[in-house]
């Protein structure tokens, strides 16, 4: 990787609950947004198929 770059591995695994994911990810857009990291829409958070069908 060049200087200045980085990158983050997540692993999900099926032991994580729907609020684990939900806690983590807003950790993560929280921190991307405090340190000037840019947060496009299409990695904000979005309503899965199945739950606007629910």
């Amino acid at each position: 990787m060049s200087v200045g770059d980085a990158r983050l591995r997540i692993s999900i695994t099926s032991e994580h609950t729907r609020d684990d994911l939900d806690e983590a990810f807003a950790i993560l857009v929280e921190s991307a947004l405090e340190t000037g990291v840019s947060v496009t829409p299409s990695v904000r958070r979005k309503e899965p198929a199945s739950a606007k069908e629910a």
